[in-house]
Order: structure tokens, then C-alpha cells, then sequence
């Protein structure tokens, strides 16, 4: 069957075909009234490629699982159907949207058909990117009806589960920040109104215990669609849209009560370790990261504070974080997170989610209390001022009014205590404790992930850079960290380190100035995010923030292992060498640190990692040395060769100059002999004698060789040729010699005339 579903549709255009047929063929509204389901199912293309695809997911998964070996064609029609399908992307898309459009008995077969398409080609790589790329295509018609699809009366059991989880899938595969900027409110609505409505029918008692058995799965796949989209909003940085979450009403209260329904069904089964666990822990990184996303956009628009942090001046948040902690807090959030903080056997990610949540709650609450306290005060100032207008005027009314001031004062004092015990639930929760409870809570377990949430925290809050100095191991586990060989995870926490130096350099120099910090006591004193003008993070890393939950994104550079070991080593030791001249001035905390340093340089230094950067470091000056003395050997040879060819040019110069020399007294002394010996001849004599001992000046021929006979020059009359051709040939030599001559004569014949 399958290779012949194979081969039919492998013919071009056929798979289009029938999406074009079920695209432009209506079904009947009527059609299973009056003929059946049996009989409908003929009128409806879309439910043949629901029917091949559902067919070949399921020989997929069952030969995977009981290892069934196929034939050979069953095996090539596994491999190409999802090509097939890829190829008809586009209009299978189309198909669904407009089916969900038209909703109704319509839309099931779409349905089907949307979240089995993701499992069809989730092992095809190819298959995965034509896929998601036409789905991002058609995201703002698509998606959120289908998710509104998880919310419809009557729909079955399994399918929130399934859709949210084809969302999650397409999301994943590289479309999230296009179905982001297309329908991310709009999913973020639909993903909370499921929530909602499974809180409501689990009636708060837990997941377990919805009428929905299959609840947890839906809730699941919602749930980590949130966690997804809150990741690639702190991927694309500071907005000031803000999140997608947070503009939904009632978000808040979907959150807490997702929250609480985990929390209520790990308790009830006793397993930390079940969906459920998983569920909780996703809720409480959603919160977290919806008031960091908030916190950006607070910066980017000017409400938060100008310093890093997310915190406004004087330690107040924005409007946007402001408002969404507020609500967070109204609705219980704190006592419930610090809950399930304490559940045993989580796993180390959904921990350290949990442990996120915490710490940034537990962060928030002193400046809410603050600001309750400002805002009480005002509100005394101004009834102060209207009571001493009305003094002037009457002072009967004056006390009257005294009188019903100190009525409102208690109902106001009343009604603070009321809310105070609202807020953190009526449980007497310490900020500060859950502080420290959340980070021995990412250290504990040293899951790489947690290098993300510690970053994150000391984005959000100062304090939290403090409370990473001083937590005990955190130090020493983002060292380790450093010698991760995954170079993205080392980057990671070498910038973590390099954070925590900022922090070190600007609160030791105020430290140094009359100023000091206390750790954890210290909730939040030094919160306002102006640290001496660090400002955050690195100019670089401000608008990149790392997403949260289950995986770390790449930093800009990802940087190799053995530069973050470098970086990290740097950043401890600076660490280090603040601490002690601090606690050497009497800062308490620096004691703290300078121990927390120093274990996790050691750390460092005791890993495999650092003995191989170590180790390569010498290679590498080792060969540096090499080439500088190679490149100081050639020079001096280059320098000892120029010498030698210098002097042996000037030696051959000047050896040429002599022979030159010699070559011209030896000409001139043969030429003062020969007219020495000329002038004792007479002059009869002279021409035959010399006739007979000379030899022709252009070919050497001699007096009488061959009948030669040689003549006189007539110029100079001291060079014998044997002919005119040798005369003519040997002439531009002789010239000069010649001319010479000639004119010696006239000189002298003028010197003998004026005598």
C-alpha cells in the first residue's frame, strides 16, 4: 500500500491535484446527514491525505519502536512521501486555512491534517524547511484559528494536545520570530484561554483531576508555545511592544493558576517527575520571563531606570514590569513559587525555571512594599494640607476633621495589613530567604541551562549580580562552565563572569568611597542599576539577552572554548584581586567573594579544559619564539648577504677601475715607444720600417701576408689599414684616436709657425 501510494502521487502535480480539488469542492453541509460518514468520506478529497498520511506516520513510529524490518520499496516510500508532501506545501496550507475558515464538519479532516503534517516530515530536514517556511508564509490566517480550534466546544480529547503540539513543532523549526511578528498576541490569547478554561473545569483542584484526563498533555504543549515565545521575544531584545503575554487580560491569573494546578497534581501523585512537574515548572518560567521581557520594554521607551537591571531610578520598576509583578504578587504568585521551589525530585531544568520565577518575584517585593509605603505617605501629605486649609477657615471643623482623619488612618492601616497579608499569602514569607533558596537552587544541580537563568537574573536586578558573587559554588560553577567544550555554553559563562566583574569593579569603588553592600541582606539597597556606570550588560550583549528554559542561545561571536577560558580566567582573577583589597578595608561581602573566587580559579585551573588552553597557550608562544627567531636568523642573513654583496661590488668596481687604468698606461707607454722609435728613423726609414712591423689596425693583417699591402690613415698618419673596407669598418673606433691626433699636430704646427 504504501508503495503504490508512493508511486501515484509521486506522477507531477497529482498530490496537488487533490489539495486543488478539496480546495475548490465544497462539502455539503448536509452530507453526512443524508448519506452517513461511510458515503461522506467520498465527497471530501482532504480525507484521502489524511487517511496516506496518518497510514504512513503510523508505520513510521511502529517500525522505529518494535525495530519491524520493511522491504525495500516500503522503505522508499517512507522516504518519499515526506518530500511529496513538501512539494505541495503551499496549497496544503491553504487547504487547511480555509477549511478552519469555513469551520464546522469542514474543518475536522484540516485539523487532522495541520498536526500530522509536522510528524510526517520531523526526520526530514529538507521536508522541516519548505514546510515551516509556507506555514510562516500564511501564519496570520493559519495559526490562530487553529489555535482557537483547542478552545472549540466538543473537541476532542486528544486534539489541544496534538495542535498546540504542531505549533510547538513549526515554532521550533525555525518559524517563531515570523509567527511572532504575524499572530503573537493572538496565539498568546488563544494559548491562555485554554489554560483558563482547563483551570476551570479542573475546578483548582489540580490537572489530575480535570475532567479533561488528557489535560496535562494539552497544558504541556500550551505551556511550552509560551516559554517559546517569551525565549525568542528576549532573543530579539529590548521592544517596546513588550510581551506578548503580559497585553492579554487576565494572563497573570492563568499563569498562577497553571501554576497551582501543577503544583496541586504533583502533590497529589507524588512524583515531581510527571508531566505535571514539567507543567509547574514552565508556568513559573512564563511568569519570569514575561517581567524581564516587560523590563525591556520599560528601557527601550524610558520608564524603567537608565542602569541595568531593569530597575528604575531609586529602585522602582517601570510601568510595564511594574504593573505585571503588582499583579503577580495581588494573585499569590510568591508563596506559590516558593512552593514548588521546595517540591523534591524535580528535575535540574524544571528547578532551575522554578528558581527563576522565585528569585525574580522574591526581587520585587521590597520596592512593592516600598511604593505602597511612598503612595500611603503621599496621601497622608495631601489630607495634611486640606485639613490645614480647613483650619483657617473653622476650627470646630478643624477637629472634626482631625477626628475623621485618625478614623481613615486606622482603616487605612487596616487595610494595609489586609493586603500585606493578601499579597504573600498569609505565610510570613522572607524575600531573602527565597532569594537564596533560588540560587542554591540553580547552582545545586550545575544543569548548563542554569548559566541562562543566572544571567538572566542579573539582567533583571543588580542585586542579583551581588547574590551570584555570594551564593556558595555559583562562582566556581560558571568556572566550570567555562571549561565546557561546547564553545556557545563556555562563551556563555565567561560572559556571566565578566558581568560579575563589572559589578565588582563599581561596588568596591563606591565601597572605597564610603559606600558597602551586604549580599543578601541587602534586598535590593543598591538596586537602582546604576553600579558606578556599568550599566548592565556589555553594549554588545544588552540588546541579546539569552532565552530561558531548556536551551541556551549562541552569543554573538560564539567564541572558541580556549579564548572563554582565557576570558574566564581573566575575569576571576580581576574578581579576585577586588575582593581582597576590599576585605582588607573591612567589606564584609568582599570576605565572602574572595573565597568564592578563589575556589572557582582553582576549579578552573584543575579542569582538563584549562590544562589544554594552558597547554596550547605554551604551544603557542613556544611557536611564536620560533618564528621570531627565524625571522631574526633570516634578517641577519639578509643583512650579512647585503654586506658581502656590497663588498664585492666595490671590490669589483674597483678592480675593473684598474685594469682600466693599467690598460691606458700600458696603451699610452707602447704609444710614447712607438713614436720614439718613429722619430730616431728617417722618415723613409720610419714609413717602411714601420710598414713592415705593423699589421692592419681593423683585421690584423701584416705587410706582405697574401699579397697585403697596408696603407697610412691620412688623418693621423700612425694606423695601417689593407684596405678602404677595413679603413670604413674600423672608422668609428678610430675616429676619436684619430681627430685626437690631428688636432695634436695642429698645435703644434701653430706653436712652431708663431715661433
Amino acid at each position: 500500500m504504501l508503495a503504490t501510494a508512493a508511486a501515484a502521487f509521486r506522477q507531477p502535480g497529482a498530490l496537488d491535484a487533490v489539495f486543488l480539488a478539496g480546495l475548490l469542492t465544497p462539502v455539503p453541509r448536509d452530507c453526512r446527514r443524508y448519506l452517513g460518514s461511510a458515503l461522506s468520506e467520498h465527497f471530501d478529497p482532504l480525507l484521502l491525505i489524511v487517511t496516506l498520511t496518518e497510514v504512513f506516520v503510523t508505520v513510521k513510529e511502529m517500525s522505529a519502536v518494535s525495530h519491524a524490518a520493511l522491504g525495500a520499496e516500503g522503505r522508499a516510500a517512507l522516504a518519499a512521501w515526506p518530500a511529496l508532501l513538501a512539494g505541495s506545501a503551499g496549497l496544503a496550507w491553504d487547504l487547511i486555512s480555509a477549511r478552519l475558515a469555513e469551520g464546522g464538519a469542514a474543518a475536522l479532516p484540516a485539523v487532522s491534517l495541520a498536526v500530522k503534517l509536522p510528524l510526517a516530515v520531523q526526520y526530514d530536514a529538507a521536508a522541516k524547511a519548505v514546510l515551516t517556511a509556507a506555514a510562516a508564509a500564511r501564519a496570520a490566517r493559519l495559526f490562530p484559528q487553529l489555535a482557537a480550534f483547542s478552545r472549540a466546544p466538543g473537541t476532542q480529547p486528544d486534539s489541544p494536545a496534538q495542535i498546540w503540539l504542531a505549533i510547538c513543532m513549526l515554532s521550533a523549526w525555525g518559524a517563531i520570530h515570523s509567527i511572532l511578528a504575524a499572530c503573537g498576541g493572538a496565539l498568546a490569547r488563544h494559548a491562555l484561554g485554554f489554560i483558563g478554561q482547563t483551570a476551570c473545569r479542573s475546578g483548582g483542584a489540580g490537572v489530575a483531576s480535570a475532567s479533561n484526563a488528557r489535560a496535562a498533555a494539552g497544558l504541556l504543549q500550551a505551556v511550552r508555545f509560551l516559554v517559546r515565545a517569551t525565549s525568542a521575544e528576549l532573543e530579539l531584545g529590548a521592544s517596546s511592544r513588550g510581551s506578548c503575554v503580559a497585553a492579554v487580560p487576565g494572563a497573570a491569573a492563568a499563569l498562577v493558576c497553571g501554576a497551582r494546578m501543577g503544583l496541586a497534581a504533583v502533590r497529589a501523585k507524588g512524583d515531581a517527575a510527571c508531566d505535571e512537574g514539567e507543567v509547574m515548572a514552565n508556568f513559573c518560567a512564563v511568569m519570569a520571563t514575561v517581567a524581564i521581557a516587560e523590563a525591556h520594554a520599560d528601557r527601550s521607551t524610558g520608564c524603567g531606570g537608565g542602569g541595568g537591571g531593569g530597575a528604575g531610578a531609586g529602585g522602582e520598576d517601570g510601568d510595564r514590569v511594574g504593573s505585571w509583578l503588582r499583579a503577580l504578587h495581588a494573585l499569590g504568585a510568591l508563596p506559590q513559587v516558593a512552593s514548588a521551589l521546595a517540591v523534591e525530585g524535580l528535575d535540574g531544568e524544571s528547578k532551575a525555571m522554578i528558581a527563576l520565577a522565585a528569585a525574580a518575584l522574591a526581587y520585587s517585593l521590597p520596592q512593592q512594599q516600598q511604593r505602597e509605603q511612598q503612595q500611603k505617605q503621599q496621601g497622608q501629605h495631601q489630607q495634611e494640607q486640606e485639613l490645614q486649609q480647613q483650619e483657617q477657615e473653622l476650627h470646630q471643623a478643624l477637629q472634626q476633621q482631625q477626628q475623621r482623619r485618625r478614623q481613615q488612618q486606622q482603616q487605612q492601616q487596616q487595610q494595609q495589613q489586609q493586603q500585606h497579608v493578601s499579597t504573600i499569602g498569609g505565610t510570613g514569607i522572607d524575600a531573602t530567604d527565597v532569594r537564596r533558596r533560588a540560587w542554591a537552587a540553580l547552582v545545586g544541580d550545575r544543569v548548563p541551562s542554569s548559566i541562562v537563568e543566572m544571567r538572566l537574573l542579573c539582567e533583571f536586578r543588580w542585586a542579583g549580580r551581588c547574590d551570584l558573587a555570594t551564593t556558595p559554588g555559583a562562582l566556581a560553577f560558571a568556572a566550570s562552565e567555562a571549561a565546557s567544550p561546547d564553545a556557545c555554553q563556555a562563551a556563555l559563562a565567561a560572559d556571566l563572569l565578566r558581568v560579575v566583574e563589572e559589578w565588582a569593579v563599581s561596588e568596591w569603588a563606591q565601597h572605597s568611597a564610603g559606600g558597602s553592600s551586604g549580599g543578601f541582606g541587602d534586598d535590593g539597597s543598591n538596586d537602582d542599576g546604576s553600579g558606578g556606570g556599568s550599566g548592565g550588560l556589555d553594549a554588545d550583549q544588552a540588546d541579546k539577552p539569552s532565552s530561558s528554559g531548556g536551551g541556551a542561545q549562541a552569543v554573538a561571536g560564539h567564541a572558541e572554548a580556549p579564548a572563554a577560558i582565557e576570558r574566564a580566567e581573566r575575569s576571576l582573577e580581576a574578581i579576585l584581586r577586588l575582593a581582597a583589597g576590599a576585605a582588607s578595608a573591612g567589606a564584609v561581602s568582599a570576605r565572602v567573594v574572595e573565597s568564592e573566587a578563589r575556589a572557582a580559579l582553582a576549579e578552573l585551573r584543575m579542569s582538563c579544559a584549562w590544562e589544554r588552553a594552558a597547554h596550547q597557550r605554551g604551544l603557542q608562544r613556544q611557536r611564536q619564539e620560533q618564528q621570531q627567531e627565524q625571522r631574526s636568523e633570516q634578517q641577519q642573513q639578509e643583512e650579512e648577504e647585503e654586506e658581502k654583496n656590497c663588498a664585492l661590488s666595490a671590490t669589483a668596481t674597483s678592480m675593473a677601475k684598474l685594469q682600466q687604468q693599467q690598460q691606458h698606461e700600458q696603451q699610452r707607454h707602447e704609444q710614447q715607444q712607438h713614436k720614439q722609435q718613429q722619430q730616431q728613423q728617417p722618415a723613409g726609414c720610419r714609413v717602411a720600417t714601420c710598414r713592415q712591423t705593423a699589421s692592419c689596425a681593423a683585421c690584423g693583417t701584416a705587410e706582405g701576408a697574401a699579397g697585403a699591402r697596408l696603407h697610412l690613415c691620412r688623418g693621423c698618419r700612425q694606423a695601417w689599414f689593407c684596405s678602404d673596407a677595413c679603413y670604413k669598418g674600423h672608422w668609428p673606433v678610430h675616429k676619436a684616436a684619430c681627430r685626437e691626433e690631428q688636432a695634436r699636430r695642429a698645435g703644434q704646427a701653430a706653436v712652431a709657425g708663431s715661433a
